[in-house]
């Protein structure tokens, strides 16, 4: 019998060409996919946006695709963030300030970062209010803190100090208003003022200052009815009004990114403000010492608020868990908290890195975070540490002592005491 060989036909060829390259499509874009994690934050300005790209410089060398998305103003990140979760679309990292707490009841949907917790020694290297800060009351490490920054920062315009005859950041109100007057009488405007945001920021570390790191922790953060309805408390309102008294109405709609600007511009004496905003001083080519200044607000040296910058890891619909180890692993890594840190103003959550390529500002809050923290005197900043709802509730308080001319000191403490007790 004779045997027949055959060929395949050209059909033949195409067809399992295309199942080749078909499979080798899947595979490769299962492989993107495992290598990807999509990361949600709200770093949008100038100096936070040049921060951000940091971070995914040093994950793209590690071989991970930082998939960005980039949203406009906090409040807009955590509603798109939450909407994402309840409908089982969880970003693999989302940046998070505040409002942990509702996410520990939440475990199952977090990422366990135990092992590489574990890994890169994070207990020895975190401080211990930062630790607890990243577990989200989960007992588990479920986020990586970036950095640290200190709410508690006055930021001065030293050509606007220079026209006043003065030299240095007053160390007191008294000081301070002395020379907000001066500045008033020299048509430079005292302080920057700005939206809510901006607003309740101010208050904040007026009550810092003025009622001190252990009566402030008592009040904002361990909501203790005493304290809320002290004398301090009354001498915070006292004093938020007489720094509220140099508001503009007009620059009540500005960011605190606009505020920086004029300080920067000389048009503007003080502003109080996170030293985040230290980067847009940097990006517009001043220096510390030089061209501003970067100290305590009045009556707060020796004691720091803080916030804390975090990535909150979530499981994801589709496994992306060896990308997210990869990623996580990187932001904890020294070179990347450095570079990163030194892009934002702030200074790292780990209190293991070399300061040396730190400005003098950053040198000084890395220093005075550490001696805080062994005084016990280093207080987080009170959206960190309470529900989301208690907090809004408390400053909507200071939001309207600010706007309510004649509200009194009293009614202030008041109002205060019932919106602790929201939850």
């Amino acid at each position: 019998m004779k045997t027949i060989k055959t060929t395949p036909s050209s059909t033949s060829i195409a067809i399992s060409t295309a199942i080749a390259l078909s499979c080798a499509l899947v595979s490769g874009m299962a492989t993107a996919q495992e290598q990807s994690v999509e990361v949600l934050h709200w770093w949008t300005t100038g100096g936070t946006a040049a921060a951000a790209a940091k971070l995914k410089e040093a994950a793209t060398a590690k071989g991970v695709i930082w998939k960005d998305v980039a949203v406009a103003g906090n409040e807009n990140q955590r509603t798109l963030l939450r909407t994402k979760v309840m409908k089982g679309d969880a970003p693999g990292a989302a940046q998070i300030t505040t409002d942990l707490e509702q996410f520990a009841d939440q475990r199952d949907k977090l990422f366990n970062l135990n092992e590489i917790a574990k890994e890169q020694n994070w207990d020895a290297v975190l401080p211990k209010v930062i630790q607890d800060y990243v577990k989200a009351g989960s007992g588990n490490y479920v986020g990586v803190p970036l950095d640290v920054h200190r709410m508690s920062i006055l930021f001065t315009s030293k050509a606007a100090l220079k026209k006043l005859g003065a030299t240095d950041s007053p160390k007191s109100w008294d000081e301070f208003f002395a020379l907000a007057d001066k500045a008033k009488a020299a048509g430079i405007t005292p302080f920057a003022w700005g939206n809510n945001m901006v607003i309740g920021i101010a208050f904040d570390q007026v009550a810092f200052s003025v009622m001190g790191a252990a009566a402030y922790k008592k009040a904002f953060i361990d909501n203790d009815e005493a304290t809320l309805k002290s004398p301090a408390m009354a001498k915070s309102f006292e004093t938020y009004r007489r720094l509220a008294n140099y508001a503009e109405k007009s620059a009540l709609t500005k960011k605190w990114n606009e505020g920086t600007q004029s300080v920067i511009a000389g048009e503007t004496l003080f502003q109080i403000m996170g030293d985040w905003a230290k980067s847009e001083f940097i990006r517009a080519g001043q220096k510390p010492g030089v061209d501003f200044l970067c100290a305590a607000t009045p009556g707060s040296a020796g004691s720091m608020n803080f916030n804390t910058d975090a990535f909150l890891f979530f499981k994801t619909r589709v496994d992306n868990s060896k990308a997210q180890m990869i990623l996580a692993r990187t932001l904890m890594d020294k070179q990347t908290q450095e570079t990163f840190n030194i892009a934002k103003g702030s200074v790292p959550a780990r209190m293991d890195i070399d300061m040396g390529k730190f400005d003098d500002c950053s040198k000084r809050t890395h220093a005075e975070f550490n001696a805080a923290a062994k005084a016990n005197t280093l207080v987080p900043f009170q959206g960190m540490e309470k529900p989301a709802g208690r907090y809004t509730a408390m400053n909507d308080v200071a939001i309207e002592f600010f706007t309510k001319t004649d509200m009194t000191a009293q009614q202030g403490v008041d109002k205060m005491l019932a919106a602790s007790k929201n939850n």
